[in-house]
């Protein structure tokens, strides 16, 4: 008795810890300008309020030159780009933003919204990005669907839209069943942290990507699939469905990253950022 009654304690302490605590794969602010200070780098950091919700992102450079925007998957926040964004060459290049996404780091923690949803949140965020130079937006995972529901949404507002192991086939995804709403509404509250609200994204994410199927040929800006070979998260699949449903697209170029699994802006940040200086 005295061992379940210290194992319960344990759980107990563990899940209080992870969802109030730790696992919430975001950085503090505080934390965010100590690194950026560190390395010289100049950063913003913003908070807005959109129809009711908060859209917390950072932003480095001056804002007279080229602007990158990235968009992050799921669970993590905007800090999945820092390799990047610390980048000499690249703040050299581009003005470089990157977002929380509604329910992630300090965007609303934990209130996840639909995909399309999200995405008609951060279009006005983007449209206030506008200085006259081109504008280029990249989603990684998760975020490469954003990116792609984005792109639809405002066919002219971006240079050339870049994926990242980029989520968009819906085939690829399981099907939304029953025992998962049930699931959803029980089990998954005690889980901690970040994995909550991605969870239940990843709930509703096979019908968004059917939603976000018919609007796929709206897309007409330039596209760039960068993919891992060994990517076993994200099917490479997803990029053959994507040439496919991009009908629109001025051009569609693909690049495949030998040896690369899914996390590529941590375990890739060098190769992407050099296909990512070529852009023009």
């Amino acid at each position: 008795m005295t061992i379940l009654i210290c194992i319960g304690g344990f759980i107990v302490v563990w899940l209080f810890l992870s969802r109030f605590v730790l696992c919430k794969l975001r950085w503090s602010d505080k934390k965010a300008k100590r690194i950026f200070s560190s390395k010289e780098v100049p950063l913003e950091i913003v908070n807005i309020s959109i129809d009711n919700r908060n859209i917390h992102y950072i932003s480095t450079a001056p804002g007279t030159i080229p602007t990158l925007v990235f968009i992050h998957g799921t669970p993590v926040s905007w800090f999945r780009f820092e390799k990047l964004m610390l980048d000499q060459e690249m703040r050299a290049k581009f003005r470089m933003i990157a977002i929380d996404r509604p329910g992630f780091g300090y965007s609303d923690f934990g209130k996840p919204m639909h995909l399309q949803e999200q995405c008609k949140l951060l279009l006005p965020v983007l449209e206030e990005f506008k200085n006259d130079q081109p504008m280029y937006l990249c989603g990684h995972s998760y975020g490469g669907a954003v990116v792609s529901q984005l792109a639809a949404n405002a066919p002219g507002l971006f240079k050339t839209v870049i994926i990242l192991a980029g989520a968009i086939d819906p085939a690829q995804e399981k099907e939304e069943i029953a025992w998962k709403k049930v699931w959803d509404k029980t089990v998954s509250l005690f889980l901690p942290g970040a994995w909550r609200p991605m969870y239940t994204e990843l709930i509703w994410f096979k019908n968004d990507l059917q939603d976000l199927a018919k609007d796929l040929p709206k897309i007409k800006a330039p596209v760039l699939f960068i993919h891992g070979e060994r990517d076993k998260d994200v099917p490479i699949a997803n990029v053959e469905y994507g040439k496919r449903m991009m009908t629109n697209a001025r051009s569609i170029e693909f690049i495949t990253l030998k040896g690369a699994k899914h996390q590529l802006p941590l375990t890739h940040a060098r190769e992407i950022k050099n296909i990512l200086l070529r852009l023009e």
